[in-house]
């Protein structure tokens, strides 16, 4: 026997965000859930494999010939499975909305200008 108590439905889904905007008790972002048999291609990839396993080793092939190759992304792949990707520190201590949609614009900004210049390196080499 469990001690779990079942979990049951408000009648109503409330808009009770708390002031640090996280759900407040019995908020259901999502009452409903996902529906039932919705296409994943997770799922895809999964069968895929599943039907034909010899694609999962091509694939390890693939990626380990452009890592030695000198692809950096094939590289970055290899050792994010391997070692796993460092955790990164994020200051979450924002004062307005506003400040973290600029805040979060700016992150995405210089992401996309770094990788920007990593692939203009790779393409002039």
């Amino acid at each position: 026997m469990s001690n779990e108590q079942p979990i049951t439905e408000p009648k109503e889904s409330v808009d009770n965000r708390l002031e640090n905007g996280t759900f407040g008790p019995h908020n259901i972002a999502n009452p409903k859930g996902r529906p039932p048999n919705t296409y994943s291609i997770t799922d895809a990839i999964h069968k895929a494999i599943d039907k034909t396993p010899s694609i999962k080793n091509k694939l390890g092939k693939k990626i380990i010939d452009k890592a030695l190759a000198g692809d950096l992304k094939a590289i970055e792949v290899i050792w994010a499975y391997m070692d796993g990707k460092p955790t990164q520190r994020v200051d979450a201590k924002i004062e307005s909305e506003s400040k973290a949609i600029d805040l979060i614009a700016a992150l995405l900004q210089n992401a996309y200008e770094a990788d920007d210049k990593e692939s203009n390196k790779t393409a002039s080499s």
